[in-house]
């Protein structure tokens, strides 16, 4: 991790290219409070595996129903329901072809009928209206 560029470090890729992705402000302040609680070492979590780790906390926390990628899953989801552009979600994975991308994507239909609603524009669009 890079605080001060506010960057996650990510070494050891399938694609064995080291990638930098971005942090926004909570989860690099909260990933900073964090390490600085661990003491000297050089990990945020104590750890060397992230899935361990997550694997450990839910059985911890008594949540048997979720996986890792589950988080990568809900990433997307939640980026594509903000509008953010599926050539962004794809950098942001770090897959290189965006047919994975979509694979990870799991819109709801609320998503799906405000977007054939931008079609009519603000005149018959009164959520447009501002």
């Amino acid at each position: 991790m890079n605080f001060e560029r506010k960057v996650l470090v990510l070494e050891k890729t399938k694609s064995k290219k080291t990638r930098f992705v971005p942090m926004n402000q909570v989860l690099c302040e909260e990933l900073s409070r964090l390490k600085n609680g661990n003491g000297a070492s050089e990990y945020v979590f104590g750890y060397k595996s992230v899935r361990s780790g997550f694997e450990n906390a839910c059985k911890r926390a008594k949540i048997y129903d979720c996986t890792f990628h589950d988080l990568r899953r809900t990433f997307g989801t939640r980026l594509l329901e903000c509008g953010i552009d599926i050539v962004t979600i794809q950098k942001l994975y770090g897959h290189s072809n965006p047919m994975v991308t979509q694979r990870y994507l799991h819109p709801d239909d609320k998503l799906t009928k405000e977007a054939v609603e931008f079609l009519v524009g603000p005149r018959h669009n009164p959520s447009a209206e501002q």
